[in-house]
């Protein structure tokens, strides 16, 4: 997400709105790279997402609807705005969500990457459909234990 807001920033980098909006490239480029960051922020697991609450989730989830099922309803300006106004927020949190979860799970206050990833892992999934692309993990065997 973090790369995706810095490709878009470097995209509009020196525009005013009425370049931007008259460039088809730009505007394309912007609005794929906001579609994975909707993509993204649909696979944060919900207990991190309630941890980082000053970012609205489910409106970047939404945006990304609306820009993969009414892409040619898509108005400029509103993507201008995001781009402008919401994404240096985004960017900012993300950017400590990212640092916070670098630290060791045991020294952290909140719940480790780790953690969420387990519970994402291990969730029971809605249908036997998703059941193949779970990922199930060993555990090493005790080489202290004898056959």
């Amino acid at each position: 997400m973090i790369e995706c807001i810095g490709k878009i920033e470097r995209y509009t980098a020196g525009m005013d709105y009425e370049f931007f909006s008259t460039n088809d490239l730009v505007l394309d480029a912007v609005v794929r790279n906001l579609q994975i960051i909707g993509e993204a922020a649909r696979h944060i697991p919900p207990p991190l997402q309630r941890q980082y609450a000053e970012i609205p989730w489910h409106r970047v989830i939404g945006f990304r609807n609306v820009i993969v099922h009414q892409y040619f309803n898509v108005d400029p300006e509103i993507i201008w705005v995001i781009v402008c106004q919401h994404l240096p927020e985004l960017k900012s949190v993300l950017s400590q969500m990212h640092e916070d979860l670098k630290e060791y799970p045991w020294k952290h206050p909140k719940k480790s990457l780790l953690v969420h990833l387990h519970l994402l892992v291990h969730t029971t999934p809605r249908s036997n459909r998703h059941a193949r692309n779970r990922l199930t993990v060993d555990r090493p065997r005790d080489a202290s234990v004898s056959s």
